[in-house]
């Protein structure tokens, strides 16, 4: 089986690494070697397909890390699209109570270079 390889653009609070995301019930918990499986109610996880991409992204917080990371079925932005189509009990929440309205975005609101993908595992600290 072919390995696919990305970076991991995350948060370090009390030792342990998070999503770069401040709505703590969307948040996902990061270990290094191990697979972080994405949930289908919140979507694929996103990843940089090259480090200047996820460099330039961690420009704008100085106290985000880098890590380099071994990932599962890399897609571009259309699978988002399939995955929305299936669980569209996310628009519902969107729409009727207004939370997760970060959910909502075009291709060109995504960072450069962002790629979807199935599974996340961190191998090592880059920046």
């Amino acid at each position: 089986m072919k390995k696919y390889f990305a970076y991991k653009v995350v948060r370090r609070r009390a030792n342990h690494l998070y999503s770069n995301i401040d709505a703590s019930e969307l948040r996902i918990e990061y270990k290094v070697d191990e697979w972080v499986t994405h949930k289908p109610e919140r979507g694929l996880l996103c990843v940089f397909r090259h480090f200047k991409d996820a460099r330039y992204f961690k420009s704008y917080n100085e106290d985000l890390e880098i890590w380099r990371c071994e990932v599962s079925r890399p897609s571009d932005f259309s699978r988002i699209a399939i995955n929305f189509y299936f669980y569209p009990h996310i628009f519902d929440l969107i729409r009727k109570k207004r939370k997760y309205t970060h959910l909502c975005f075009t291709h060109d609101a995504m960072p450069r270079g962002t790629m979807f993908v199935d599974k996340v595992k961190l191998i090592e600290k880059v920046e």
